[in-house]
């Protein structure tokens, strides 16, 4: 699991320096956090974004600024990213982790 992570970093480094924005570096509670999720999904058979959310809400974790991504039914790291970039036309947020500066981990 930490390669594909430190590959999807790596990958949306590169995009995000593209448009000008600084990197982002993995932190452990939001990779906790994500896996929390993904579990909570799995076991509740629902693809939301509601489950981070609800951690964060709950105060089990605290951030200033926080997005939800959450993929499925894709073959590469860059197919997703690739999805971000296309989802920016139709103003999902999904862009918001290549594009928004004030983000700084994954």
């Amino acid at each position: 699991m930490e390669t594909i992570r430190t590959h999807f970093l790596e990958e949306i480094n590169i995009k995000r320096k593209a448009l000008g924005n600084g990197p982002l570096k993995l932190n452990d509670i939001i990779n906790d956090l994500a896996q929390e999720q993904a579990k909570d999904m799995a076991k509740n058979q629902k693809f939301e974004h509601s489950a981070s959310s609800r951690m964060v809400k709950d105060g089990r974790y605290n951030f200033e600024t926080y997005s939800s991504n959450v993929s499925y039914n894709f073959t590469t790291i860059n197919d997703i990213i690739q999805s971000y970039i296309n989802n920016n036309k139709r103003e999902t947020g999904h862009y918001d982790i290549l594009s928004v500066n004030a983000y700084k981990d994954l």
